[in-house]
């Protein structure tokens, strides 16, 4: 069944998983995803927070996405006894063990902020750098598309942070 190219947005929450089509066209289709909008998690849930972007190439998270990050300081107090980990994936571009570290190192960088300026409570807060080993959208998948701009938005797409539940 073909779907059309959509955004799914459920409450503050946007999100993308991408397939191709038989014809080989990028089609959005909502992922396994929860949303900040739902009223009950369990252990193992995941949601992708709203868009937050580094420094170039850095840690230091955009001002202009501390909104972003407010969205997580919102659920977060909706639900205060939750403890979460801050899971922060890149693309399969670079070397493998660079992005680790920067994705661990961004992970703490969000960590931080929520500490630092929101006034989370650390207990709550777990930051895990995936790197590249998790991807939505297979390495293969995005080398066989020819279209430099699908291909971009397939990167992109496995570049994310998913907050998932550890406890409630």
């Amino acid at each position: 069944m073909k779907r059309s190219c959509a955004a799914w947005v459920f409450g503050a929450l946007l999100f993308l998983c991408a397939c191709t089509s038989a014809n080989g066209q990028v089609e959005v289709n909502p992922g396994p995803y929860k949303s900040f909008a739902d009223s009950s998690y369990v252990f193992g849930d995941k949601v992708i927070a709203p868009k937050i972007q580094f420094s170039n190439a850095g840690i230091r998270i955009l001002p202009a996405f501390y909104d972003s990050v407010k969205v997580v300081v919102v659920f977060l107090e909706k639900h205060p006894g939750i403890h979460i980990e801050i899971g922060v994936h890149t693309d399969g571009r670079g070397h493998a063990a660079y992005n680790l570290d920067l994705s661990q190192a961004r992970a703490e960088s969000v960590r931080n902020l929520l500490v630092e300026r929101f006034g989370i409570s650390p207990e709550r807060l777990t930051a895990t750098g995936y790197g590249e080993s998790v991807p939505l959208v297979p390495p293969a998948q995005i080398e066989n598309t020819a279209e430099r701009e699908s291909k971009e938005a397939l990167y992109h797409q496995n570049q994310r942070i998913e907050i998932r539940i550890l406890r409630h």
